[in-house]
């Protein structure tokens, strides 16, 4: 075993003397990182936020109610400057309809509503009121936006509903004036806690295969996971058949072999080597998620026991092909190949899931759709350990694999 520590060291300490082998494993890796971290849409954890834009230039309680039925909503709707909430704006700028128009068309927010002045008196008198809303949207039926407004809206017109109501009633029953304001209060009151009781409900069932948006990795959830397993494969296994190919060519295998050093040990440092350097770019690109704010779950022995079996599996392909390729020529053009290949078919630089279900079958034929289905349940869907069993098992299996055809077909000369 120490012969075979010796052998790992030495191999390292020549990987990394190279400049170019470097800038392989930290600098391209980590700038591809972040590019398509933030291509795909930036950090994992963020949230969608829809800035609806209110310019109230009414001030009446009429439309503080309709504010007040705005913010109840909640996420992901982000109404400002409403109940305190200033977003970073001067008050009196948020009032104003120019700018906030203006801030509509920079993109800052993603929708404006106007409460025209009187709002609250032609509400009071059950007159028709129109409220200009403005959105980037091209069909306002599919704006998120919009339809919060009307949920809001369909609040206050019950209440309006619920106010002629009672007058109405009050007047066929030829009750007195001085019991209309009350009576009137009385219904709105009935009709608010009626509607916060929300007596019919819609309850979603998903019939047949699908998945929804949400269950798309994005962001650095896909890239950290994507690079790491792609440029292991490439720098693990591509690196591993150059080391074997030119030691094979050198005759420094041949040596080896003749030196009072068990075989077994040789391979066993040429395989820890690789093994070494593999998790090496694991840390490396996992470095920058976790620098930019990236959970990757709860459980960090299940993250490192999927890390260390993917390793293992592409250490595992390169002694494997080491052993099929013939001279140094074919090595970059294997091992480019092949690392581009599955990491496309196994989506690594892109989500699986988007792909179409042929080209998922495809996908699981290579290690790389198992590794990272694995990192996708641990980092998108918080899984742990019983979640990777499929992936752990058939990383395992390709291993297996691997290894027995690499030994079988592994040569010193």
């Amino acid at each position: 075993m120490r012969h075979a520590l010796i052998i790992a060291r030495l191999d390292l300490l020549i990987f990394l003397r190279s400049r170019s082998n470097v800038i392989q494993l930290v600098l391209v890796p980590v700038m591809l990182t972040l590019v398509l971290g933030f291509a795909l849409g930036g950090r994992a954890d963020e949230t969608l936020t829809l800035r609806l834009d209110l310019v109230d230039e009414d001030d009446s309680p009429h439309s503080r109610q309709l504010v007040e039925a705005l913010v109840a909503q909640g996420p992901p709707l982000l109404v400002c400057p409403g109940a305190g909430e200033t977003c970073g704006v001067d008050r009196s700028d948020g009032v104003n309809l120019d700018a906030a128009l203006a801030r509509l068309r920079r993109g800052d927010s993603d929708g404006l509503l106007r409460i025209p002045k009187g709002y609250g008196a032609k509400l009071a008198a059950l007159e028709r009121v129109v409220l200009p809303f403005h959105s980037t949207a091209a069909i306002a039926t599919a704006d998120p936006l919009w339809q919060g407004v009307q949920i809001a809206l369909s609040s206050i017109n019950g209440a309006v509903a619920a106010d002629a109501t009672a007058r109405a009633l009050h007047d066929a029953l030829g009750l007195n004036e001085g019991s209309l304001a009350d009576y009137r209060e009385a219904a709105q009151g009935l009709a608010r806690e009626a509607w916060s009781a929300r007596p019919v409900l819609v309850k979603e069932t998903q019939t047949g295969e699908g998945q929804g948006e949400s269950d798309i990795p994005g962001g650095f959830a896909q890239s950290v996971p994507g690079m790491a397993t792609f440029y292991a494969l490439f720098n693990v296994m591509g690196g591993g058949m150059a080391v074997i190919m030119r030691e094979r060519r050198e005759g420094t295998l041949a040596r080896m072999a003749t030196l009072p050093l068990r075989r077994r040990d040789i391979l066993a440092g040429k395989i820890l080597a690789r093994v070494v350097t593999g998790i090496l770019q694991f840390l490396i690109i996992f470095a920058v998620g976790f620098a930019i704010g990236l959970d990757v779950g709860r459980e960090p022995l299940a993250l490192a026991t999927l890390t260390l079996m993917y390793v293992l599996c592409v250490t595992a392909l390169g002694i494997a092909l080491a052993g099929l390729i013939r001279n140094d020529e074919q090595v970059a053009l294997l091992s480019a190949l092949i690392a581009m290949s599955m990491a496309a078919l196994g989506g690594a630089w892109w989500p699986l899931s988007l792909a179409p279900p042929f080209m998922h079958f495809i996908g699981k034929l290579t290690p790389v759709a198992w590794a990272m289905e694995g990192f996708h349940h641990l980092i998108w869907r918080d899984g742990g350990l019983p979640e990777l069993l499929p992936s752990l098992v058939a990383l395992a299996l390709f291993c297996v694999a691997f290894f027995a055809l690499g030994l079988r077909l592994f040569r010193f000369k």
